[in-house]
């Protein structure tokens, strides 16, 4: 079967030339590395928002200060052992309570877990501090 040319003004043109498979690979690699890359941008990019949107921010430092701090006076189940440090938690240690959940935790350890947090470490409860505590407050009256 002849080729098929073109009589544009009475010129011939040959037949386009076929690319060969061995010179389209590197193109095919490269795409398939820019399809990938643009997938773990979206990706990445959907993490960052849901992890901005979310509710572990930390406390700010007043809100953080506002927390009740009590002296471990007698050893009930909830307050036998912090659960950040698993240190158990002696007579006449300082520890927070948190209001929402009522576990218990060293004042250090909780202290910087709720620098990077806002939930309880324990049972991962929103802490949601509405306002301070006021000096001689008890724990029942807080939110």
């Amino acid at each position: 079967m002849p080729a098929r040319t073109r009589y544009l003004s009475g010129v011939t043109s040959p037949p386009p030339s076929s690319i060969p498979v061995r010179e389209l690979i590197p193109y095919s690699i490269i795409m398939a590395v820019l399809i990938l890359a643009l997938m773990c941008m979206v990706i990445i990019r959907r993490f960052r928002i849901r992890s901005a949107n979310g509710a572990n921010k930390g406390l700010k430092k007043k809100v953080l200060k506002s927390l009740p701090k009590q002296t471990v006076e007698l050893l009930a189940d909830q307050h036998s052992e912090c659960a950040i440090c698993l240190e158990e938690l002696v007579v006449g240690e300082e520890i927070r309570v948190l209001p929402q959940c009522s576990h218990s935790f060293h004042v250090g350890c909780i202290d910087m877990w709720l620098k990077s947090h806002s939930s309880c470490p324990s049972c991962r409860v929103v802490l949601v501090v509405s306002r301070c505590c006021l000096p001689g407050q008890e724990l029942s009256q807080l939110c």
